[in-house]
């Protein structure tokens, strides 16, 4: 079990280990449904006039017949259903989840069969770890040059988490910012959230 914060890594870390290591990727785990969509898709399978319940017996049988691990990405509030069908599989081939928290409130109906799983957590990047994505970040002019004096103010922003890093780097890059001041600071911590807003609502528009 990969644990850790929205923007921490896993699905980054998950895909990188799929460049040598074979996996299986179930992106949404929502309901049994979607997930013998998610899996079938990959798989390359139609699913024809067959039943929800034959689709997933399908998929338990050949699955649960490979050496692979089947990874259950972005698990949150699992359904019972989903719980069954992973618990299921834990018993015949070898399983990754990842998932924001290991709460029962968070995680769902999976909370009750985590007993199986080896939690690894995700760690924040360290400031030394900031600083050097900063460094690099100014030497090749994509962010103003003053940014790496205030790496320390850069990492409590971001709480050591890469993709808040990446979100204020690019704001960095198209804008300059009065980094000595606190206001400076404060308006790029701003824009960043504004800018997730504004994605945020041209996606629910589309």
């Amino acid at each position: 079990m990969l644990i850790g914060p929205a923007g921490i890594g896993k699905t980054t870390l998950l895909l990188e280990i799929r460049q040598s290591l074979s996996l299986e990727i179930c992106d949404d785990a929502s309901s049994l449904g979607r997930v013998c969509n998610s899996l079938e898709q990959r798989l390359g399978w139609n699913s024809g006039k067959l039943t929800l319940i034959e689709r997933k017996n399908r998929l338990l049988r050949y699955l649960g017949q490979r050496p692979e691990p089947i990874v259950f990405d972005n698990l949150a509030s699992v359904p019972p259903g989903v719980a069954g069908f992973i618990a299921y599989l834990t018993r015949h081939a070898p399983v990754w989840i990842a998932c924001r928290s290991d709460r029962r409130k968070d995680v769902g109906h999976i909370w009750e069969h985590l007993y199986r799983f080896k939690r690894i957590e995700v760690p924040p990047m360290s400031l030394a770890e900031t600083s050097a994505v900063i460094e690099r970040a100014v030497a090749r002019g994509i962010v103003q040059s003053d940014a790496f004096r205030y790496a320390t103010d850069i990492y409590r922003i971001s709480h050591g988490i890469p993709l808040i890093l990446d979100q204020l780097l690019a704001e960095l890059a198209n804008r300059h910012y009065r980094m000595g001041h606190s206001s400076g600071l404060r308006l790029l911590a701003l824009d960043r959230k504004i800018r997730l807003l504004e994605a945020a609502t041209s996606k629910s528009l589309r």
